[in-house]
């Protein structure tokens, strides 16, 4: 009987292990965010939906941007994708390789990122001959996803 429980702890404790690891390992680059209310406590650092959105969006684009759904171009430090609901002709969300959550957040060491998505946009303008058009960040109070994107619009 102590010989069942200890096999059967052990294989838990190596589960806890490999699962502490592989956290890490996600989660060693990311931006901190408040996922836990406990009260009004954390006030207007706690989490939403966006936030933990723009986690699991963190962890996809640095460890598996291959995985993004609709990506339709991607260099070293930038990945873009074709908006999915956008009634607009031409949609295309930017995500930096690096988790920032908004331009408020861009700290020194941020630059190659955001230029590498601005190339990305370049990129789309030129190859779709796009000359109306916009490009815009929403603040964080407006973004879905608590990641810093950039949008290009046009029809």
């Amino acid at each position: 009987m102590v010989r069942r429980w200890m096999a059967t702890w052990g294989r838990q404790a190596v589960v806890l292990g490999f699962g502490i690891l592989v956290g890490g390992w996600l989660f060693d680059d990311t931006q901190p965010r408040s996922l836990l209310k406990i009260g009004n406590a954390c006030g207007a650092t706690c989490a939403r939906f966006s936030d933990i959105a723009g986690l699991a969006a963190s962890v996809g684009i640095q460890h598996i941007p291959q995985a993004m759904p609709l990506a339709v171009k991607e260099n070293a430090t930038c990945i873009a994708i074709r908006h999915p609901y956008s009634p607009h002709r031409y949609h295309f969300v930017f995500f930096p390789k690096r988790d920032i959550r908004n331009v408020g957040d861009i700290a020194a060491g941020d630059e190659p990122f955001v230029m590498g998505c601005l190339a990305l946009m370049r990129m789309l303008i030129t190859e779709h001959g796009l000359v109306s058009y916009r490009m815009y960040s929403n603040g964080p109070l407006e973004q879905d996803i608590t990641y810093l994107h950039f949008h290009l619009v046009s029809d």
